[in-house]
């Protein structure tokens, strides 16, 4: 008996039951069967957490702002009738969370060798953070770390690198699109307990656009990933979860796949923040008379997104 740990398709990486070390051999080595069987039905990776992951937080709390904000986040991703975003600004709901008691195994799943999961841009689920930072050189500057700490997410579990994304790269391959990195002054990509690459945070804070949405909700927090809430009372943050916003591939979204009660590993979630600095809300205000200070995008896969919905449940109720 053994732990698969992952594979490329053509080594096997495995732990042997009641052993810490880690072994390899070449796919050349198995039975055709049993290598017919990996490549079928065994993930190329998995999500790598702390061994205590779920333990309670001592801030543990359905009052905390940011676990209010995740919960509302959460609702629009994983609900099929969550309730208009209009209702979470007097009405905290986390009725849905009760669909998470329990722990399902697949969500710290990765994807099959031929079904990668893009996250963003040339960004995937579970890659290497080292791969990525040689594949993009050309497009980021040296980053820095840190541990993320966001309540709700899993202890001890993962770090959040931000990487400045370089001016002449920016402008060459397309300052104004917002679907590329060069769209973005900075890049932030978390990494699990083995520097896969788990989620992306994709912020712009010069020549900020305008979101012109009318479903809207206010926040509290403007990075959820790097734990950045608004600093004054005045301020104001606004985020928007598109319709449908479970991505099989990079630009197509579909609003009835992946929904509760029905996980699917290859689809990744998208949010759009907005953070204003203002004595006047745009919410009561002509939003389009209002110059915001930043624009972010965050991507998360549907498995990581039930993962912190349980740990929610779990710990915050």
């Amino acid at each position: 008996m053994a732990r698969i740990v992952g594979h490329d398709g053509k080594v096997l990486r495995f732990v042997p039951l009641h052993q810490e070390r880690e072994y390899a051999v070449p796919f050349e080595q198995l039975s055709d069967t049993t290598q017919k069987q990996i490549l079928e039905y065994c993930p190329t990776s998995f999500l790598q957490l702390d061994e205590n992951w779920d333990r309670k937080n001592s801030h543990a709390g359905l009052d905390n702002t940011t676990i209010k904000d995740l919960v509302i986040l959460l609702g629009q991703w994983l609900t099929r009738n969550a309730p208009q975003p209009s209702r979470f600004n007097s009405v905290f709901n986390s009725a849905f969370l009760v669909e998470f008691s329990w722990f399902d195994r697949s969500w710290l799943y990765g994807p099959l060798l031929d079904s990668p999961i893009k996250l963003f841009d040339d960004i995937y689920y579970l890659e290497s953070l080292q791969e990525v930072r040689h594949r993009l050189h050309e497009a980021l500057e040296m980053g820095r770390s840190q541990a993320v700490i966001t309540d709700g997410f899993p202890m001890n579990s993962f770090r959040l690198w931000m990487f400045p994304v370089r001016r002449e790269y920016r402008y060459a391959r397309g300052y104004e699109n917002l679907n590329r990195i060069s769209g973005y002054n900075t890049l932030g990509i978390m990494v699990d307990r083995q520097d896969q690459i788990v989620a992306v945070e994709c912020l712009r804070t010069s020549d900020v656009p305008m979101l012109d949405r009318s479903d809207l909700w206010e926040a509290n927090t403007i990075h959820f990933l790097g734990l950045k809430k608004k600093f004054a009372a005045d301020a104001t943050v606004l985020v928007h979860t598109p319709t449908g916003s479970l991505k099989k591939e990079f630009g197509s979204f579909s609003g009835e796949a992946a929904h509760l009660g029905s996980f699917s590993g290859d689809a990744v979630h998208m949010t759009e923040v907005m953070f204003f600095s203002s004595d006047q809300n745009p919410i009561r205000y002509s939003i389009s008379n209002k110059k915001p200070l930043s624009y972010s995008r965050m991507y998360m896969p549907d498995g990581l997104a039930r993962l912190i919905a349980y740990n929610i449940y779990i710990n915050w109720r």
